[in-house]
């Protein structure tokens, strides 16, 4: 699994801009995540939550 640093780039105007392999990556990510789970399958890849937490962190002071 990559960073995720490695997976969004951050321009001077404030966007972010996503990579399309993170994306892409989703279904495989879940299937190895969820890989040998009891109880509910996991929804949202690891990934995934790491990316919205450097967003929480940028964007709420």
């Amino acid at each position: 699994m990559t960073g995720i640093g490695k997976s969004i780039t951050i321009s001077k105007k404030g966007r972010i801009l996503l990579r399309s392999k993170l994306l892409r990556s989703w279904d495989r990510e879940l299937e190895v995540m969820n890989r040998e789970k009891k109880g509910r399958p996991f929804e949202f890849p690891l990934q995934f939550i790491q990316f919205l937490m450097i967003i929480h962190v940028i964007f709420n002071p």
